[in-house]
């Protein structure tokens, strides 16, 4: 998934994953990040006026539940396992989206 700042192709992307029916673990875990990510960069540079902060963890919520349900494993599962096999050489602010499950 690559960063966009255009809202609506990020909506089209976040359809075709779920589309797609993703069931390697590793490529879950990689498409939820990453959906954070760009709705974290979405947030701190205030691309959509009209969503909050909560509407994107709502957001953020639904998408990762759309895609656990091709898999058995929950989410806290799926982190422990990839976690540390993703590079994160970037800061962590305690204002970041984060996913609430």
């Amino acid at each position: 998934m690559v960063l966009t700042i255009n809202y609506a192709d990020l909506q089209n992307i976040k359809q075709k994953a779920i589309a797609d029916k993703i069931t390697d673990n590793d490529e879950i875990y990689g498409f939820i990040q990453c959906y954070k990510d760009t709705l974290n960069y979405m947030y701190k540079n205030n691309l959509n006026p009209d969503k909050s902060r909560t509407d994107y963890e709502y957001e953020l919520m639904n998408f990762a539940n759309d895609l656990l349900k091709n898999t058995n494993k929950s989410y806290r599962e799926i982190e422990r396992e990839y976690k540390y096999k993703t590079t994160k050489d970037y800061y962590i602010s305690p204002n970041d989206i984060r996913l609430i499950l």
